[in-house]
């Protein structure tokens, strides 16, 4: 009797684990179709910030700055944004890691998996403060990572990480633990992170008032055009759509 309650309690989990996970398709989640006519594609992964969340012109998204910028320059790429607000490291996980103690489920179509299905050019990660501000620890946020990253090492494709950015949390602990998490990125990644918390952050990692957005969580345009500059003047970006 123990064994098939046991059965029957997997199965149930296991249908409420895909049916959480299940969207009926990329634009019923408000997520743009492919371009056929462009042959690279860059896939940004990310919460809030990259999805352009509470900007007055969400053209000024850094996405989308990236995504002009690639046309006006005739790359022959469009970028595809499966960003969401308040997501994590843990949406973005391959189904296959789904962690059952109290996580967020990936997202199958936002996941790193659903980012590789468009055999991406190249592959941004932007998930700057939801981790610290849900409690997940450097570690687990670092292991997520790391899954991510051999994922995409697997399969050829570049990538780069945004680190961390301000964010005025009430306690300092936080606030502190931004820059733990922005320099472990750093060093676990080296040529990968694109860095610019010091540049937004006041010295208590508060959000400088010209990039702050007024909820003490989201940047502005102006600095969205900050991470903009940060991931076109990185060597690995000019690389791969061989700027000089």
């Amino acid at each position: 009797m123990n064994v098939k309650l046991s059965l029957v309690t997997f199965s149930a989990l296991l249908i409420f684990v895909f049916s959480s996970c299940k969207k009926n398709s990329p634009q019923d989640s408000g997520i743009k179709p492919s371009d056929p006519t462009k042959q690279f594609k860059v896939i940004v992964l990310g919460s809030s910030t990259a999805a352009g969340y509470k900007l007055a012109h969400p053209d000024l998204s850094f996405p989308n700055l990236l995504n002009n910028k690639l046309i006006k320059d005739k790359k022959n790429a469009e970028v595809i944004n499966l960003a969401a607000p308040g997501y994590t490291t843990y949406q973005i996980m391959p189904v296959r890691a789904i962690n059952l103690n109290g996580r967020p489920l990936p997202d199958m179509l936002r996941s790193i998996e659903a980012g590789l299905k468009y055999n991406p050019k190249l592959l941004i990660i932007c998930m700057p403060t939801n981790d610290i501000a849900l409690g997940f620890s450097e570690d687990e946020i670092l292991t997520n990572y790391k899954i991510i990253v051999e994922m995409l090492n697997r399969a050829n494709v570049e990538y780069l990480i945004t680190g961390t950015q301000p964010r005025n949390f009430i306690e300092d602990s936080y606030r502190r633990r931004l820059t733990i998490l922005n320099d472990e990125l750093l060093e676990a990644y080296p040529g990968h992170v694109v860095d610019y918390l010091e540049e937004l952050a006041t010295n208590k990692n508060n959000i400088k008032d010209k990039y702050s957005n007024g909820d003490g969580i989201h940047i502005n345009e102006d600095g969205h055009k900050v991470i903009f500059q940060k991931i076109i003047n990185t060597p690995l970006f000019k690389d791969v759509f061989e700027y000089e």
